[in-house]
């Protein structure tokens, strides 16, 4: 049988969106409303805070479906290929030879929709808390985490065995020593020719 090699956010991920942009509507309004007691702009302002953060609101809800419908995980031959957009469509391309973390991230809403996200860090990105590649909103979460892990430990097997086929044996304990003193002493030579 196949292997499936395109993901999809769920229906849920919709709804955590939603519910999410609902939270920040309220905490806005409600960390604002404070402002309407300054005397002088009263409950107009309040209305129109109101008013504007749920045309946002509005909005937000509105563009989740087609955003999330714009929203594919596509598992290569050798690389992930993260796509989405709606009126700037970018791609990101993830190979599995880089990957060196994949976080799984549930916080209560998503755990409360049966969803998961999986964040993938690589070694160009070990310095920066964010990851190269999200996989928001999937059900299948730890079929797709077993799937990335799959795909990186077959990379990194076909890597060690070399182009002839042949795995690579680390080196013994002897070559270790001799290798690193001839980098020391190429050091050395290299300190001694530079111009102080």
């Amino acid at each position: 049988m196949a292997q499936q090699t395109i993901y999809r956010p769920a229906p849920q991920y919709r709804q955590h969106v939603i519910i999410t942009l609902g939270y920040v509507c309220l905490l806005v309004i409600l960390s604002l409303a404070a402002v309407a007691l300054v005397p002088g702009l009263g409950w107009r302002y309040l209305a129109l805070l109101v008013l504007a953060n749920l045309a946002w609101f509005v909005l937000g809800v509105l563009i989740t479906n087609p955003y999330a419908r714009s929203i594919e995980y596509e598992f290569g031959e050798k690389d992930l290929l993260v796509r989405r957009g709606l009126l700037t469509h970018s791609e990101s391309m993830v190979p599995y030879r880089m990957v060196t973390n994949v976080e799984v991230k549930r916080g209560p809403i998503a755990r409360a929709l049966g969803i998961g996200t999986l964040k993938v860090h690589t070694a160009g990105f070990s310095q920066d808390s964010m990851a190269e590649a999200t996989l928001s909103g999937l059900t299948n979460w730890e079929e797709v985490r077993q799937r990335l892990l799959e795909e990186i430990h077959a990379g990194s097997s076909a890597e060690q065995a070399g182009p002839a086929g042949a795995v690579e044996t680390p080196l013994s304990g002897g070559e270790n020593t001799e290798l690193l003193a001839g980098i020391l002493a190429e050091v050395r030579a290299w300190r001694a020719e530079r111009p102080r």
